[in-house]
């Protein structure tokens, strides 16, 4: 692949949007209200969260944004923790300038070694480095993880959602090559303190090359290079799949079970509780076993 509209991922950085930027121009079509100074999305229809995740909330803020709402959580600050009523399991690397290849697990260290030796690590700056074999990563990655948050269905909305991460500072896509061809990259974006990894496309025919634990790396060295950021977010805990929790408390991001307040009517909590388990859990950070 071309080095043309990539740059060495060293020189990488973000530049952190508002909460307030972030609600007028999302990564995904999602319906967005403002309650009490901060910005809500409907993930699910019914079920509300901050836009931004990691925002703590005070206890007045934490409240039910819309009255067309069956169930919300949020994270508390500190100052409101007699407010928490549950915990948000959350992959966390919540000390970002303490950060090192120390942190690696010794497996994961060997890994990256390994890595840096056989990919080379760029960072995207437009989608002109992704029209040719990228979306045929992107289809690789989802025969293999059967992603149900990626529903997309052409080159050209892989190309769109692609597009957000390239445009704007505070969005970033860092790419691995292995022999000059796309082997898979990571996307992520920064909203005030907080950076969030959101996307992570491996081609299968990469994955012994260990480049997701390098593109990892790489994503981390970015953020520690980036004035604001102090705590990077990597999805809530997702325990049905064991080799993932794995992987990501290997390469720094263990389980913090963030203060939080959670609301759901009691029906919509029975249900969730029986059909949706993990989704019950990652509302609540309790588990429980259904039925």
């Amino acid at each position: 692949m071309s080095a043309r509209g990539t740059r060495d991922a060293q020189e990488a950085s973000l530049s952190p949007m508002t909460e307030a930027e972030l609600a007028s121009d999302p990564p995904e079509r999602q319906r967005i209200v403002l309650h009490r100074g901060h910005y809500w999305r409907e993930s699910f229809p019914g079920l509300f969260e901050p836009i931004h995740l990691m925002a703590r909330l005070s206890g007045w803020e934490a409240t039910r944004p819309s009255p067309l709402c069956w169930g919300y959580h949020a994270a508390l600050a500190e100052s409101s923790a007699a407010d928490a009523n549950a915990t948000m399991p959350m992959h966390l690397l919540a000390d970002l300038g303490g950060f090192g290849v120390e942190s690696l697990s010794a497996n994961r260290r060997y890994h990256l070694r390994r890595s840096q030796r056989q990919v080379r690590y760029v960072q995207i700056l437009g989608t002109g480095p992704l029209e040719d074999g990228g979306y045929e990563v992107f289809r690789s990655a989802q025969t293999r993880t059967h992603n149900p948050y990626r529903t997309i269905r052409s080159k050209a909305e892989f190309l769109a959602e692609m597009e957000w991460y390239t445009s704007r500072p505070s969005a970033i896509i860092l790419a691995g090559l292995v022999d000059d061809r796309l082997g898979g990259w990571i996307a992520g974006y920064a909203v005030d303190g907080s950076a969030y990894i959101e996307i992570v496309d491996l081609a299968t025919e990469a994955l012994s090359t260990h480049i997701g634990t390098g593109l990892h790396f790489a994503f981390v060295e970015a953020c520690r290079r980036s004035a604001g950021i102090r705590e990077i977010a990597h999805s809530p805990h997702i325990p049905e799949d064991e080799a993932l929790v794995v992987f990501k408390e290997g390469i720094g991001f263990p389980v913090v079970r963030v203060p939080s307040k959670t609301w759901l009517l009691p029906v919509a909590d029975r249900l969730v509780r029986w059909r949706k388990p993990f989704l019950h859990y990652r509302l609540t950070g309790r588990m429980t076993s259904g039925g």
